[in-house]
């Protein structure tokens, strides 16, 4: 009998190459060795399918690799790690094992490798992330790990259980299957922190389901059985807690419950039942739920014919029949899905058929423009004989102005020569006003000694007629004459002396105006000189003006080419014009084709989730038909 849930939430088994158990052995092992197979019970659906799926795969992959062995170890951890040393002793030619059971048995299968030095010999694949494991995994022990995401088989059926409340539409994928990472050595701190336990990849959370919305905020409770919330259960109970705070915004409610008697190891149907019939006195919208035995598969059933939708994780509850079953309305999907895909492909075909008349268009226009570019590849040759005549010319310019700005150059020096003559002669001009004060000042001086000296005369006349009147008067008395004899003498004497001064002044006078005379001749050839230096500097500025006249003539030359280039830049600028005529008809072609390539965007869209659809559907059914897949072993 086979489940009759909304969707089944498991893990992948058997996928392609490499992407599995299988492919991780058949990798470390370089496609060919000796395996051997570690399981609890045979009787444990999941695992049994795990080990199924590792069948199939290796057969059909890895047909090298032979599977020698296959053992029960009953969750003992004593028998687990008995087996693996029986199994190194008694197969020399073993290469590696696989254990489809995690936790536990897994650090079991690795201490009785190190016991027997066998570490790195014999690759060893396991699942799930647990310390024991991560431990192990570290030290490269255990070669190789699957984390079954553990988070989204505790978050996602609680999400999908709301999403089908609110559209009360079943997924169209019922067998739901996680995303599957592997764990090595040199990737296990991405998975795993030692103080938190199992980390969440930035990969599984993509994978993650998200909530549909809840316009009219509709109330649900959602019901959620767990085993329990340590080592593997412990991320699936983290899962359930992230999308319970997520709904909650819905006005969702979700109670998870861990009954004691299930998380003491009680698995069984009659201990499901006696947790699940109190549960639905408080009336649930929805159950999830893992399923271990098969015999809760028909209660399970009466139940949701009552009307409550059910939901299973981590768990495989399915019989023949419920394969025969699942396969028939996959098979419908898929006649579903192929009618899908073409009516795209014919959508699609009439999309290529606008966009292949629409290139003709573009086809014409474009030999159209190819023509008016050949025309305006002509006007541009002329343009460019031109430009070039123009460059000859702007050289020759550009040498003409460097000849002017030499000719400017000498002129300036010729300039700056006068500026410092005219310094020099400034200086002379100082020389001679000094000289001429001082010649001043001595003109004063001899100005006073001649006023002296007509004192002196007047003295002289005065006391020359006293002396005339005395000797009248006295006759022969000579005293008096000889008095003014001697004053007479005095004055005589003053009058030589101010004669000398005035030599003296007279002399210097001479000297001064010899020097002022001296100057003046300097003053003159230094004007001299200022004068041949104007002249050359009017010689320089005549040749920049010839220079000036030369450079406006090839100015007007340029001018007169620019004319010409103006009229041929009006033909190119004609021919942009119709260019852009062109231009204008491609872009409606161009829109139309991107409206026609947009339409086929969205036909492939859904050609590619019918794909992916297809592709899960495929998937699904060949995990489904692992289990009945039975496989010879060698002894």
């Amino acid at each position: 009998m086979n489940l009759a849930t909304v969707f089944v939430i498991s893990e992948q088994t058997v996928l392609m190459k490499e992407k599995n158990a299988a492919g991780i052995t058949g990798k470390l092992l370089d496609s060919r060795g000796s395996v051997a197979i570690l399981l609890a019970n045979f009787n444990v659906t999941g695992q049994n399918l795990r080990r199924k799926g590792f069948q199939s795969c290796l057969a059909k992959y890895y047909p090298e690799i032979k599977i020698v062995e296959i053992m029960e170890h009953h969750e003992s951890i004593e028998e687990c790690c008995r087996n693996v040393k029986t199994l190194i002793n008694k197969r020399h030619d073993l290469n590696g094992i696989y254990l489809s059971e995690g936790t536990t048995p897994s650090g079991a299968a690795a201490m009785a490798l190190l016991e027997l030095k066998k570490e790195g010999k014999i690759k060893l694949v396991v699942h799930d992330l647990a310390d024991e494991i991560m431990d192990y995994l570290s030290r490269g022990v255990i070669n190789s790990t699957l984390s079954q995401n553990p988070f989204a088989q505790g978050h996602d059926p609680v999400i999908h259980l709301y999403n089908y409340l609110v559209t009360r539409e079943k997924p169209v994928i019922t067998r739901l299957l996680t995303f599957i990472e592997e764990v090595t050595q040199e990737n296990y701190q991405e998975h795993w922190n030692k103080k938190e336990g199992s980390k969440l990849t930035e990969a599984a959370k993509m994978s993650l389901i998200m909530p549909k919305n809840n316009p009219d905020l509709k109330p649900f409770k959602t019901a959620v059985i767990l085993p329990d919330d340590t080592i593997f259960w412990k991320p699936v109970a983290e899962g359930i807690k992230e999308a319970a705070k997520v709904l909650k915004i819905y006005n969702t409610e979700v109670k998870c419950i861990i009954p004691d008697i299930i998380r003491k190891g009680n698995w069984s149907s009659e201990a499901f039942i006696s947790v699940i019939e109190p549960l639905l006195n408080e009336k649930p919208d929805v159950l999830a739920l893992p399923v271990f035995d098969q015999k809760l598969i028909s209660y399970l059933n009466k139940i949701i014919a009552g009307g409550l939708a059910v939901a299973t994780y981590n768990s495989e509850p399915i019989s023949i029949r419920g394969l025969v079953k699942s396969v028939a309305i996959s098979s419908v999907q898929l006649f579903n899905v192929s009618d899908v895909i073409a009516t795209s492909v014919t959508e699609s075909s009439s999309g290529t058929s606008v966009i292949s008349d629409t290139m003709k268009l573009i086809l014409a226009s474009t030999m159209k423009q190819l023509e008016d570019l050949t025309e305006t590849e002509k006007i541009i040759r002329k343009l460019l004989e031109k430009i070039d005549h123009i460059v000859t010319e702007s050289n020759e310019s550009a040498e003409s102005a460097k000849k002017n700005a030499s000719m400017a150059q000498n002129g300036y020096d010729a300039v700056k020569k006068t500026h410092e003559a005219l310094l020099i002669l400034q200086k002379f001009s100082e020389n001679t006003t000094d000289s001429i004060a001082a010649l001043n000042s001595e003109v004063l001086e001899i100005k006073d000694v001649i006023l002296i000296i007509n004192n002196i005369a007047r003295q002289t006349n005065f006391l020359a007629m006293n002396a005339s009147i005395e000797a009248a008067h006295a006759g022969e008395d000579g005293k008096g004459f000889s008095i003014v004899a001697e004053e007479i003498k005095t004055l005589a004497s003053q009058t030589s002396g101010a004669t000398a001064n005035i030599t003296k002044i007279i002399n210097s006078i001479l000297n001064s105006v010899k020097n002022a005379t001296g100057s003046v001749i300097d003053s003159m050839k230094e004007i001299n000189n200022c004068a041949e230096m104007s002249e050359k500097a009017e010689a320089s500025l005549n040749n920049i003006k010839n220079s000036s006249v030369e450079s406006e003539n090839k100015i007007h030359y340029i001018a007169d080419t620019t004319n010409e280039m103006e009229t041929l830049s009006k033909n190119v600028q004609e021919s942009i014009k119709v260019l852009n005529e062109i231009n204008h008809n491609n872009a409606r072609g161009i829109e139309e084709i991107t409206d026609s390539v947009s339409q086929m965007n969205e036909q492939v869209g859904e050609l590619i989730k019918m794909a992916t659809l297809l592709s899960d559907l495929a998937h699904s059914q060949e995990n489904l038909i692992t289990q009945f897949i039975l496989e010879k072993t060698s002894s």
